[in-house]
């Protein structure tokens, strides 16, 4: 059973542990979403909340339990993930290729703004 603590407004929340690297990845994903204005800041606070309450949090799968997906033979699959392990490595991968993605795309950044900041050589 994961540690319980008393949230804001009295509620009983889960609280869950992740990784150092989880966190900085969840984190630089986060301020690129509301840097670019893909997300805004109550939403990631909200996001934050479902990610705690119910995909890192100990126990089936709260969020999915009643969704199916039909293979292409027509076989009906369920959708939920009950293992909080798979749920979380899930997340992990995903917020590790995003904040990969966003590394790599500050880095081009602050290249492209070094070569833009030195002199132009002439050409021979």
């Amino acid at each position: 059973m994961p540690n319980v603590s008393i949230g804001k407004m009295g509620a009983i929340v889960a609280e869950v542990r992740v990784t150092k690297q989880f966190k900085e990845n969840f984190d630089l994903w986060a301020a690129d979403a509301v840097e670019s204005k893909r997300w805004d800041q109550d939403e990631i606070e909200g996001f934050k909340k479902l990610m705690r309450e119910f995909e890192l949090a100990d126990g089936p799968d709260r969020l999915r339990d009643d969704l199916v997906h039909y293979t292409p033979e027509g076989v009906e699959q369920p959708r939920a993930i009950d293992d909080p392990k798979k749920r979380f490595e899930y997340w992990n991968d995903y917020f590790a290729a995003m904040a990969g993605e966003i590394r790599s795309r500050q880095a081009m950044s602050a290249g492209l703004a070094l070569r833009m900041s030195q002199p132009m050589r002439k050409a021979a």
